[in-house]
């Protein structure tokens, strides 16, 4: 989706993570650090009982920006 708007990982300002309860947290806080190649961006955790769609175990909400 960044590539779409002409984006790249620097622009990603904020994320949020939304994981079920049963979700390994370190292992989704490793996968969303190497996702970002070591920028950091603002991050909000939020863990509950279950997502929008059952079958999910995290959701990812990301904000980018850009000058252009």
């Amino acid at each position: 989706m960044l590539v779409a708007a002409s984006m790249t990982v620097p622009d990603v300002v904020s994320i949020a993570t939304y994981e079920v309860a049963n979700v390994d947290l370190d292992a989704a806080i490793l996968a969303k650090d190497s996702a970002l190649y070591g920028h950091r961006a603002a991050t909000t955790p939020l863990t509950g009982d279950h997502l929008g769609n059952p079958d999910w175990l995290v959701e990812i909400a990301v904000v980018a920006c850009s000058e252009a």
